[in-house]
């Protein structure tokens, strides 16, 4: 229905509506003049103040959920369990959805400053199933990236779930954006991780630096 407007002001309209004076009534005028109408101004002022509510509400929920986390943390590495993370002399001979834990696979995950390299393979070193970032259709820089990593172990996870493999076992190597993609993409696949290992080699005073540069 057409619409006139008879008054504006800087936070309300009103508006009144288009009735022949013969069927025009007192009360519907009553109606539509007193009846507000929010201008953009208001509109704004109220998604600001709804945004900034759930922005404290988020806030809040994730300073609780830290919280708990630590304190699952801190129970967790008492005294009594804080020898169970570490491996011991009966460790390969540990049964795991049963098979034993030296004889269960191995996931590489390469993260370097170039690309990210996630590599499946049997406890006897033979590869079943090789992915990176350049595989599946990233290029340049976006090789290295948490992305290109994440979908990159989906493949592989894949691949594992096809061959049977459920509960595998993870070396880590190098510093890349990738590497902590990966393994929590590879939790998320369905995979049990069983042990974490971090391969990346340290150099114990290695080669000779290069010489400084003269200006």
């Amino acid at each position: 229905m057409l619409r006139n407007v008879l008054s504006c002001s800087s936070k309300r309209i009103y508006t009144c509506l288009f009735v022949p004076m013969k069927t025009r009534h007192q009360s519907s005028i009553l109606a539509a003049t007193t009846q507000p109408f929010h201008t953009t101004a208001d509109s704004r002022r109220r998604e600001e103040t709804l945004s900034q509510r759930s922005e404290v509400k988020n806030q809040e929920v994730r300073s609780k959920k830290d919280e708990l986390l630590q304190d699952l943390r801190l129970r967790s590495l008492d005294e009594n369990n804080f020898d169970a993370f570490f491996p011991t002399e009966d460790t390969p001979d540990l049964v795991i959805q049963g098979v034993k834990y030296k004889d269960l696979p191995v996931v590489y995950i390469q993260a370097s400053s170039n690309n990210v390299i996630i590599t499946l393979a049997t406890a006897e070193g033979r590869t079943i199933k090789t992915s990176s970032g350049g595989s599946v259709g990233f290029k340049n820089k976006r090789e290295s990236t948490a992305v290109a990593a994440q979908i990159a172990t989906v493949a592989v996870a894949k691949e594992a779930k096809r061959e049977g493999i459920y509960a595998v076992r993870v070396a880590l190597k190098g510093i890349g954006k990738g590497r902590e993609a990966g393994l929590k993409s590879l939790i998320a696949a369905g995979l049990s991780v069983v042990s974490i290992t971090d391969i990346t080699p340290l150099p114990f005073n290695g080669n000779r630096p290069p010489k400084k540069r003269s200006l």
